[in-house]
């Protein structure tokens, strides 16, 4: 692990804002007559920047005020404020610094956009900051920074639909699905560090966790994000349920991974590593796009009773 300066910003991690093109098909697909252009690509790169910018000032204060409990994990202590002393005001400035210029690239966004990037700046006070610290709380800690899955979702899809929100349902999918994959990497961890104690001191939801509740919260979080997922794909285009199994498939090598010695999912920018992740993940997103431009009447019957008598 690298502990520079630098590394703090976890520039990195900016692989997770992957899931603003998500937001963006999502909307895509339910907005008609779209016009791709020089502006609309222009537009998204400002939207990756405006939330990596926004995501690195998160990494920033939540790694200053990790740095008591990092010195518990094996790797995580030799990061850089585990090891020197920075004043907390030069800290904050950095901080502050990073938010402004968040806004400033999102400056000509919708009113709904920014509303939205100001909610990811506070999620990371709660999830971070005393008296909040919301990650010192289990179950709570998984659920709360997975709304950043959400938060993600939406700055993609308001690029798109500026005066619009997805359906309940879609959120909840993305919401349930963050949280899956934050629940695998929690189960990583405690495996990977191997003592209950030592976890206690290195993250206090750990006290209350063990390795079998975060493999049946995994579990149960896997499950609700295809529940919500299908009832979406069912309301807008039923052709999407075909591409459920390779989704289901993706949720499955994914807690696979979750179960190796030393976790990719403990470090989910790197998932890129994984080359059988990756085949899966191409082939869920060939699987909707040949879905979205497709029509099979035929699966109907998934739905609608069959009439004997016609």
């Amino acid at each position: 692990m690298k502990n520079n300066f630098y590394s703090i910003l976890r520039i990195e991690h900016w692989f997770k804002n992957i899931i603003i093109f998500p937001g963006i098909i999502a909307a895509v697909i339910l907005k008609k007559n779209l016009i791709f252009n020089e502006s609309l690509f222009l537009e998204i790169i400002l939207c990756i920047i405006s939330a990596s910018l926004i995501a690195s000032s998160n990494y920033l204060i939540n790694e200053y005020l990790d740095r008591k409990e990092d010195k518990y994990h094996p790797i995580k202590k030799k990061r850089f404020f585990v090891k020197k002393k920075i004043s907390f005001f030069y800290i904050f400035l950095i901080y502050l610094f990073f938010i402004f210029l968040g806004f400033l690239f999102s400056k000509n966004f919708s009113t709904a956009y920014k509303v939205i990037l100001f909610i990811f700046v506070l999620c990371g006070i709660f999830y971070n900051v005393w008296p909040f610290r919301l990650k010192n709380y289990p179950i709570v800690d998984v659920l709360f920074e997975s709304i950043n899955n959400v938060i993600r979702f939406l700055l993609g899809w308001l690029i798109i639909l500026p005066n619009q929100f997805p359906p309940i349902s879609l959120i909840l999918a993305f919401w349930m699905g963050g949280a899956y994959l934050m629940n695998v990497k929690r189960f990583a961890e405690y495996r990977f560090i191997n003592n209950s104690k030592i976890a206690g001191l290195y993250r206090k939801s750990f006290i209350f966790y063990t390795e079998n509740f975060l493999l049946i919260m995994s579990f149960l979080y896997a499950l609700f994000t295809i529940f919500f997922t299908t009832i979406f794909l069912i309301k807008y285009k039923i052709e999407f349920i075909i591409s459920m199994p390779f989704v289901s498939i993706l949720f499955a090598y994914y807690l696979k991974l979750g179960l190796d010695k030393e976790s990719l999912t403990q470090n989910p920018e790197k998932l890129y590593k994984s080359k059988e992740l990756m085949i899966i993940l191409i082939l869920v997103i060939i699987s909707l796009l040949f879905c979205a431009i497709i029509n099979l009447p035929i699966l109907n019957i998934l739905t609608v009773p069959l009439d004997f008598n016609s």
